[in-house]
């Protein structure tokens, strides 16, 4: 699966396809839903995710259409974007913390030399996803980074072939 300006891949159970950026902004409108806009590389997202999915909207059910991730380029940067039903935003808020993240009020933007790009989706049900204050990825220190990217990349695959540890 490769990212390309202007397109944003939407993951579905194992598969993917690709749509157009004006689509993804159209589909972000709807105010029945709820988008949590992240960067790939932030700790925590992956497990987060994964939970989310494997918790409340089940792969191969009914109910797992009701969860979308798109993944895109962005200035360069990989973002992902969840997209859940507005009357469950509970489901992934009430979990955020226990992953180290947050729901943070706006939309990612950058800064340059005289501009301001917004995310390509922006509105009253589009927020970012980030790491709590005092997380540890805010030392910059990149063997913490690197052994974090880690062990979250085998819990969420722990949690998507169902061997998640579970409490004794």
């Amino acid at each position: 699966m490769e990212l390309k300006e202007g397109l944003v891949l939407v993951l579905d159970d194992g598969s993917y396809s690709y749509e157009l950026e004006k689509d993804f902004v159209a589909f972000a409108a709807d105010e029945r839903l709820i988008h949590y806009a992240c960067m790939a590389a932030r700790p925590g997202f992956e497990e987060l995710s994964a939970k989310l999915e494997h918790t409340h909207y089940k792969p191969l059910t009914v109910r797992n259409e009701l969860m979308s991730v798109r993944a895109l380029l962005w200035n360069d940067i990989t973002w992902f974007v969840i997209s859940i039903p507005s009357k469950e935003k509970h489901l992934l808020e009430d979990m955020a913390g226990t992953y180290g993240m947050r729901v943070a009020n706006g939309v990612p933007m950058m800064f340059g030399h005289n501009c301001r790009m917004h995310f390509p989706i922006r509105g009253k049900n589009v927020f970012t996803l980030e790491n709590v204050a005092g997380h540890p990825v805010y030392r910059n220190d990149a063997a913490i980074n690197c052994a974090m990217q880690q062990a979250e990349r085998e819990a969420a695959e722990n949690i998507r072939a169902d061997k998640e540890q579970k409490p004794s």
